[in-house]
């Protein structure tokens, strides 16, 4: 009976089989079109799918400590190589559907056709079990916090003995607490910070590592709450806990460890068992390391040991100097060595001055930047710089004098003749100077830098200055000058002209620019009539500029849009523009291309300004894609170096979309558009794919102002993780910020004469607005508001 029922059952299956095959293979080749129209619908889901999932990977990576799970990672590579599948399969079909014949019943091919189908319902099936496993409950995990946090940190040139010092009470159980005091900039920090990151590669027992930057206007709960976050205590429910309870919790886990705490910038003493610290000793054998400006602190701190960090000796601070300047920078020119050994003793050994100034003495090119950069910085040249003069002082001991500063005084008149042979640099900025004698240039042949700037009752140049031959760096920035005359034309060497901020110049000699052939900075930012001087004429100056060999930087106003037009001819100036205003009051036209400030690899600083009629700001997307087909926008295609932006009185315009694309942008000043609704707006952006776009990420300082009808800055709540200030008057249609808990710590939102505001603004959620509420303060009384 079993041999008998086992062939029955054998003959039941073969036949299912054989009937199985013979309709299948009918459906392939039947439903095929139906199939191929499925297909192309499923794929479309799963690639949405597939960026919803992307997108809250994205979310989640954003968060400290947080990294997308493998199945994820797994899923979305596996849809991807389903994408490429798929598009191979659909390449097929219009020569597959073409050999279908009887309605699309049957195939004048039918193998091919065959296997075609039944390769498209193979891939439905494997697209449906992909859409079925893409639903995750989470979509990443916290990794757990590493034992030590690295932090950037400076050389600690000239300081290896004071390491060491430190390091060795590390390593003493008797050495409970650790105070580093000095006076500010002397590289306390600097010093804490190689000793944390020491910790990643000493061998050592500790298994717990805690850095906190406490500063002057500390508060207990957010020690504790750093403290928290760095032991497990991270969500907003503990946060909310009173300081007893915190204190508690902390206590009962650091009470098992063995952990290092950094405090840095303390100004006064801070209760660590208050905060749930215990307090090191021999027998737990913790560390406590603290910074301070004052001795006093390491005593109310109950230090064990306290360490004074001094300035540096002379030859330390030189090599510090140099390592920061570089050697290419030092070697440029025989006197260049000479002067920055003068920086460094002025920098009177202190590290962060001398890394900071260093840094910005990397980038000078010439002994003639350099002589600049030294009043500019530290106002070493002379004691006469905001001497509170009303006139020059004795001009008969400049004879022998190389550098003299005058910046910052009253003088109002130069009416002397000196005679100074071997002056190389005079700076006499900042002052109240309406008139300067015809003759006082006449004996300074060696003169190569002349500040002038900040004088802005001075409206004319006196003729002596023809006799200033060696000039090769000039700067009337912030000048009342109205012409500049024929005689400006002798300086045949310059190379730096600064006209920036000269709202009267009016007028400049024919033939101007091309008499300076070694020019390479022409500065005309805001500029009265830099249309005038550079555009018209027979012959325009801005073709004389485009034939200068050495020209390297421009700024410059344009004022009327077809002078806007003509400048982009001029490829070679598009490219080495740093600063561009833009504006035409007569302009009747709505709209603005940007498209061709892709071109501007160096443009950092752009402005828009009174355009009555504008209403849209925008590029030519598909134009500016890499790929012709797709309206796609990636990082290539970008304003790679502009970081400050304001639009000013554009009445009429109604969002700032193209900013996304402004991915280093820092600085965003929108002031008195009243006609302003959004400044990213979410439906233009739907309307194109953005890839990789990560709008404001950098930025640093918001600036609204007079935007009656601007209710959305973006769509969503964006990390901000540069950000420092919002500053926001008069946009009393705006409920809500694109911030959420973890948005811009540490930013100070400022209001100006509207208290009631805060209480409208809408947030995603209540600890969202808590965790924002201790920055937010009205400008007239700089006080928290509740």
């Amino acid at each position: 009976m079993a041999g008998i029922l086992s062939i029955n059952l054998s003959s039941d299956a073969f036949v299912y089989r054989c009937w199985d095959s013979l309709v299948g293979r009918q459906h392939y080749v039947s439903k095929l079109q139906k199939n191929l129209v499925g297909l192309t619908t499923s794929l479309e889901e799963l690639k949405c799918l597939k960026n919803d999932v992307k997108r809250k990977v994205e979310v989640s990576e954003q968060q400290p400590h947080m990294k997308r799970l493998e199945q994820v990672q797994i899923w979305i590579v596996k849809v991807e190589t389903m994408e490429t599948q798929v598009h191979e399969v659909l390449n097929a079909r219009i020569q597959e559907t073409e050999k279908l014949c009887c309605g699309g019943c049957c195939s004048k091919n039918y193998i091919s056709s065959y296997r075609y189908g039944k390769k498209v319902v193979k891939k439905l099936l494997e697209i449906t079990a992909l859409k079925e496993a893409g639903v995750f409950q989470e979509v990443a995990e916290r990794l757990p916090a590493p034992l030590v946090s690295q932090r950037p940190i400076e050389p600690i040139v000239g300081m290896e003995s004071m390491f060491d010092k430190v390091w060795s009470h590390i390593e003493d159980e008797e050495v409970g607490v650790i105070g580093l005091y000095g006076m500010g900039g002397v590289g306390k920090t600097t010093l804490l910070t190689n000793i944390n990151n020491n910790f990643l590669h000493s061998t050592n027992d500790f298994n717990l590592v805690i850095w906190i930057v406490v500063s002057k206007d500390f508060k207990l709960d957010n020690i504790q709450n750093k403290i928290g976050e760095k032991i497990g205590f991270s969500d907003e429910t503990w946060k909310r806990q009173g300081q007893d309870e915190k204190a508690e919790d902390i206590s009962m886990i650091l009470g098992t460890k063995k952990f290092v705490l950094f405090l840095d910038d303390l100004w006064e003493r801070v209760e660590i068992t208050k905060i749930g610290v215990p307090f090191p000793d021999k027998h737990n054998k913790c560390k406590v390391l603290f910074t301070t400006r004052s001795e006093d602190v390491c005593g109310l701190m109950d230090a064990h040991v306290k360490i004074k960090v001094e300035c540096l000796a002379s030859e330390k601070a030189w090599t510090l100097f140099q390592q920061k300047v570089g050697k290419e920078a030092l070697l440029v020119h025989q006197d260049i060595p000479r002067l920055a050994e003068i920086v460094a003793k002025e920098c009177g050994g202190l590290p962060l001055a001398l890394i900071t100034v260093g840094r910005a003495m990397a980038c000078k090119k010439t002994p003639e930047e350099w002589d600049h950069a030294i009043q500019v910085l530290k106002k070493s040249a002379s004691e006469f710089s905001g001497a509170d003069l009303i006139e020059a002082p004795n001009v008969g001991k400049w004879k022998s004098m190389k550098r003299i500063s005058l910046m910052s005084n009253r003088m109002e008149h130069l009416d002397e003749t000196p005679n100074s042979p071997s002056l190389l640099t005079l700076f006499l900025g900042g002052n109240n100077l309406k008139k300067i004698d015809d003759g006082f240039f006449d004996h300074m042949p060696s003169l190569k830098v002349l500040d002038l700037s900040d004088n802005k009752d001075l409206t004319r140049l006196p003729c002596g200055v023809s006799n200033l031959v060696s000039l090769q760096h000039l700067n009337l920035s912030e000048t009342g000058i109205k012409e500049l005359s024929e005689e400006i034309k002798n300086l045949s060497k310059l190379k730096y002209l600064n006209l920036e901020f000269t709202g009267q110049l009016d007028s400049v000699p024919p033939n101007f620019i091309s008499s300076f052939p070694m020019l390479k900075v022409l500065r005309m930012f805001k500029c009265g009539s830099s249309d005038k001087i550079l555009f018209e004429g027979e012959i325009s100056m801005i073709g004389e500029l485009q034939g200068l060999k050495h020209f390297e930087v421009l700024t410059l106003s344009i004022r009327s849009t077809a002078c806007f037009c003509k400048f982009l001819q001029y490829h070679r100036l598009v490219t080495c523009t740093e600063a561009l205003l833009l504006m035409d009051q007569k302009n009747h036209s709505s709209f603005l291309d940007l498209t061709s400030l892709l071109d501007m690899k160096n443009l950092d600083l752009l402005q828009i300004s009174e355009y009555p009629n504008l209403k849209e700001i925008d590029i030519d997307w598909a134009g500016a894609t890499n790929d012709p087909r797709n309206s796609i926008m990636t990082n290539q295609s970008c304003y790679i170096a502009l970081q400050h932006v304001s639009v000013s009185s554009c009445f009429q315009l109604n969002d700032m979309t193209w900013l996304i694309f402004a991915q280093n942008l820092i600085r965003l000043y929108v002031y008195g558009c009243s006609g302003m609704r959004e400044i990213i707006s979410s439906q233009r952006l739907g309307a194109h794919v953005v890839r990789d776009m990560k709008p404001f990420a950098k930025l640093s300082v918001l600036d609204l102002w007079g935007l009656p009808l601007l209710s959305s800055i973006y769509r969503s709540a964006l990390p901000f993780p540069y950000l420092s200030e919002i500053r926001i008057s008069g946009c009393p249609a705006l409920k809500e910020l694109p911030l959420n808990s973890s948005s811009a710590r540490g930013c100070n939102l400022i209001i100006q004469g509207e208290e009631w505001w805060w209480n409208r603004l809408q947030w995603p959620n209540e600890d969202a607005r808590n965790a924002f509420l201790p920055c937010f303060r009205h400008r007239s009384s700089n006080q928290v508001l509740p």
